[in-house]
């Protein structure tokens, strides 16, 4: 699970299996956020994001070795820029 902090280093590195990390709302809050630093390693990885709407704030995240991103949102995303995420296969929105 991410938080509203920064969320990188060895507790955000997947293992050789088929890992899930999950962005969900904290309290309204985001906590995919612009430091945070996700690499699924090997496998085949989940990304699940659950947004405000906009992933604007997220701008800079690093994700890689992550295959599949679901992003999920009360309103339209109106921001979400996965073109720096290396390794995406699929993009369910």
């Amino acid at each position: 699970m991410l938080t509203t902090s920064i969320d990188q280093g060895a507790a955000f590195v997947g293992t050789p299996g088929n890992d899930t990390f999950n962005a969900a709302l904290d309290a309204g809050d985001m906590t995919f956020t612009s430091l945070d630093a996700i690499d699924g390693g090997a496998g085949s990885d989940t990304l699940n994001i659950v947004s405000t709407g906009s992933l604007a704030d997220a701008t800079g995240a690093s994700v890689k070795n992550v295959e599949t991103v679901n992003l999920i949102a009360s309103t339209a995303i109106t921001a979400a820029d996965v073109t720096g995420f290396t390794g995406l296969e699929t993009l369910n929105v």
